[in-house]
């Protein structure tokens, strides 16, 4: 007959296997076993809540590795969100600047046609010049972001620590 403890942690310094021999009954051996069982117990117990705590180390590790990686990655969206909205108002402040160009050229351009008018040989009649006049300078002045007011609406004015 054998009687052995199974671990699932090595205890080297213990003896688990006990047998049957002619000069040495297992009924003779029983004290050391319960004694055995009870210090296996224990290591067991011991090997158990270390081999926990270790896992509660690694998580807390995991967690606070997880948790550094989310606020680097969040600051690295508000940067880049920052800056596509810093393109976004540099882009709409080229656009408002070419419309502007584009409303001082209809102007140039109306001021011109007025001022030719009178030395072709088929001039525009005074009221079709005027009509036209009053159209495009109306159009001139619906896309000038400073006649406009548009240029108000650019967004909140960047400062140095926005660059």
């Amino acid at each position: 007959m054998r009687l052995e403890i199974q671990s699932w942690h090595k205890m080297e310094e213990l003896q688990l296997i006990w047998t049957d021999e002619p000069n040495r009954k297992l009924e003779r051996q029983l004290a050391g076993v319960i004694v055995t069982m009870i210090v296996a117990g224990e290591l067991q117990y011991r090997f158990g809540e270390i081999a926990q705590r270790e896992r509660l180390i690694e998580h807390k590790a995991y967690l606070i590795e997880k948790a550094i990686r989310e606020v680097e990655e969040e600051r690295q969206r508000v940067a880049d969100e920052k800056r596509r909205l810093s393109e976004a108002r540099i882009d709409q402040l080229l656009q408002q600047a070419s419309a502007f160009d584009q409303a001082e050229t209809i102007r140039k351009y109306v001021s011109a046609a007025q001022a030719a008018n009178s030395g072709l040989t088929k001039p525009a009649a005074d009221s079709e010049l005027q009509a036209w006049s009053d159209w495009a300078l109306a159009q001139a002045d619906r896309i000038d972001p400073v006649r406009s007011g548009l240029f108000t609406k650019i967004g909140v004015v960047e400062t140095e620590s926005d660059e």
